[in-house]
């Protein structure tokens, strides 16, 4: 296993530095390069692809220099981002792509612009449950093989069982040990955010309701109610309503969904290049 350096920032807390770190930047790499094959398929694969490096390098530099929390959420920030580079590079070929009128063409909407943004925070999530789990006892490290297992080696239930010499369902359980700690991570993250703080018990139970309230159709504040203090509800809720309206990001590993999960975040437990993208 080719696990990443000990090197990762959060996405929000190196952009408000105005110093983005590398990995912090490439984990918008694959919700911006899937939102563009979306909302775009009549461009070149090849112009997309450019696409996703310009806005990388834009987030890298001077774009966010430019960010101003106070104005708004970076989600729709990048928004403006990304349909700069799109038509900027549409107008750089448009030989190449006659009756093409870059002005003409859609811009993320805020939906898009939120799953971006969901994307890019779960990259950040594994990356903090992947550090929890090496960190952990012997039980823990199973888990985070396991995990290892789906993301950087594609495998199947049976395939890890084989490997690490366990049964299916014992590999089950430890994917839903590691999707309790991705969650947690999650959550954890959108709380720093908002500044408040949980002891980690506190914030364990808030993530296990959290859990239960994404694949529940009762409503979100009914679920976290007496999950803990008002505010800690409060961000839970919004996140988990971010989550389950319509961003089926944990359907399940072997779903058409939950591959499209593990390819997202293979690039998380695999080696770091030395540079940036």
């Amino acid at each position: 296993m080719g696990f990443v350096g000990s090197t990762w920032f959060t996405t929000l807390a190196a952009l408000r530095a105005a110093e983005p770190d590398w990995q912090a930047i490439a984990a918008y790499r694959e919700p911006i390069a899937r939102f563009l094959a979306r909302a775009y398929p009549g461009l070149p694969v090849d112009l997309r692809e450019d696409v996703v490096q310009d806005v990388l390098c834009a987030l890298r530099t001077s774009a966010v220099a430019r960010f101003r929390p106070e104005r708004g959420r970076f989600r729709d920030y990048l928004r403006g981002v990304i349909r700069n580079q799109v038509r900027a590079a549409v107008r750089a070929r448009r030989r190449e792509l006659p009756g093409l009128d870059p002005d003409a063409l859609p811009a993320a909407t805020s939906e898009d612009a939120d799953a971006i943004d969901l994307g890019a925070r779960l990259v950040l999530a594994v990356r903090a449950a992947h550090d929890a789990l090496l960190a952990g006892g012997a039980a823990e490290r199973e888990v985070l093989y396991c995990l290892s297992g789906r993301l950087v080696n594609g495998l199947g239930y049976e395939a890890i069982a084989a490997r690490e010499g366990l049964s299916r369902d014992a590999v089950k359980r430890r994917l839903a040990r590691a999707r309790a700690v991705i969650l947690e991570a999650l959550l954890a993250e959108a709380l720093r955010e908002e500044g408040v703080e949980l002891p980690p018990r506190a914030l364990a139970r808030l993530a296990r309701e959290f859990a239960t309230a994404l694949s529940s159709r009762r409503p979100v504040e009914e679920l976290l109610a007496r999950a803990g203090p008002a505010p800690a509800v409060r961000v839970a809720a919004d996140l988990a309503e971010r989550v389950r309206a319509g961003r089926r990001w944990f359907p399940g590993l072997d779903s058409p969904d939950g591959r499209a999960f593990v390819s997202a975040l293979r690039a998380v437990l695999e080696p770091a290049p030395e540079e940036g993208p």
